[in-house]
């Protein structure tokens, strides 16, 4: 099991079903219209917290991804989901953090331990992030990690049955975070 040390209080674990209950906690101090579960796993119940869970696990058993559970001082602050991509040694990262961890640095130092773990451990070629333009702060979080901005994809998230996103692409290369230092 991978866990990875991010900080003196913060640390990132593989989600197991024993935290079903909590990350259903956590999916419920989002506000309404940002929770969680309208992009992961669904309703916000153990059974939907626990397909979520399974499917990650799956996903680590089959080498094609690793769900992470963002923990301070041992409580579930967030996840950070690595999902192994079918072209060329790529790793898209996504993450999402309850609205009382934010502003503290939590995702960018997380994301930042991740890196290492995918370019040293992993030996992946390239990481991917893709937010949607509306969210600013998420996507200040590559921009200070020296992620390239790749281009925008116009319409691509659908949000509801009638209102599009767009989505922008951030990419990171291994020889790119070594040459600035690894952050």
């Amino acid at each position: 099991m991978v866990m990875l040390r991010v900080s003196d209080c913060t640390e990132l674990s593989m989600l197991i079903e024993a935290d079903a209950e909590e990350l259903v906690d956590l999916d419920k101090s989002w506000p309404h219209t940002q929770q969680i579960d309208e992009y992961l796993f669904g309703p916000c119940t153990i059974e939907g917290a626990l397909a979520f869970i399974r499917q990650g696990m799956a996903m680590n058993e089959n080498d094609a991804g690793i769900l992470f559970g963002i923990r301070v001082n041992g409580s579930l602050a967030g996840i950070l989901q690595l999902e192994r991509k079918k072209y060329g040694r790529t790793v898209g990262m996504d993450y999402a953090l309850a609205p009382s961890y934010r502003g503290q640095g939590i995702v960018t130092e997380s994301c930042a331990a991740t890196l290492r773990f995918i370019f040293e451990e992993l030996d992946m070629h390239r990481v991917e992030m893709w937010i949607d333009t509306v969210n600013q702060k998420s996507c200040a979080i590559p921009e200070r990690l020296g992620f390239s901005l790749e281009g925008i994809h116009r319409h691509l998230a659908l949000y509801g049955n009638d209102w599009y996103g767009d989505i922008v692409v951030y990419a990171q290369l291994k020889d790119e975070w070594l040459a600035k230092g690894k952050f």
